[in-house]
């Protein structure tokens, strides 16, 4: 039988929520626990009851944040055994940043941090959805579909960051940032597939300017 939610779990999801909230926008170093406290509309004493430490409820939001991605890891393998073009193989990953923005901003700022924390955490998580992608690759340069002088696992390492920059730069809420934001993703699909595609056959056997 499944334990009851209780009201203390209740407040310490919204603890972390908050959290990981002022951990995207100002840093880990830069938030204090009264801000939390503040942000949930708690006293520090009563947040301190359930999290003993600033550093307990970053490792709570680390745990929320990776099991968030766990959820993600089926159906971002799914789409990259399903085939289509790259820029669609990449879609699930951008439509799960743009509906959990705090955690999208939250690894992007840990990526330039010196412990680095989150990024190693996610990373181990989706490693096997990179290397499927990159073997899908692989397979498509062995019969010619894409270009064999392109790293497959840098390739998807490097998209897929430009992707969470992506999401991170021009959030979906922005109603300013619409019509920049479609032409981006537009582009951002154009370039995936471009350095893939194989390059024409040179015509003629000639010198250039012969």
């Amino acid at each position: 039988m499944a334990g009851r939610v209780t009201k203390g779990d209740l407040l310490r999801q919204r603890i972390v929520e908050a959290s990981l909230k002022l951990f995207a926008d100002q840093g880990f170093r830069a938030t204090t626990v009264q801000q939390i406290a503040d942000e949930v509309g708690i006293s520090k004493q009563r947040l301190l009851y359930h999290f003993s430490s600033k550093e307990e409820l970053h490792r709570a939001v680390l745990e929320t944040v990776a099991d968030q991605w766990k959820e993600l890891l089926p159906v971002l393998l799914g789409a990259a055994v399903r085939g289509g073009e790259m820029a669609s193989r990449l879609a699930p990953l951008l439509d799960f940043l743009r509906n959990q923005p705090h955690a999208a901003r939250y690894v992007m700022r840990d990526i330039i941090s010196p412990e680095r924390e989150a990024v190693n955490t996610m990373g181990q998580l989706v490693w096997p959805w990179v290397e499927q992608l990159a073997e899908e690759i692989r397979r498509g340069q062995q019969d010619g579909r894409f270009d064999p002088e392109v790293e497959p696992l840098p390739y998807v390492v490097l998209t897929s960051l430009m992707t969470l920059i992506h999401v991170v730069v021009f959030p979906e809420g922005d109603p300013d940032a619409f019509h920049l934001r479609t032409l981006m993703e537009k582009e951002l699909g154009r370039l995936m597939g471009a350095a893939l595609r194989p390059p024409c056959p040179e015509r003629g056997g000639g010198e250039p300017g012969a």
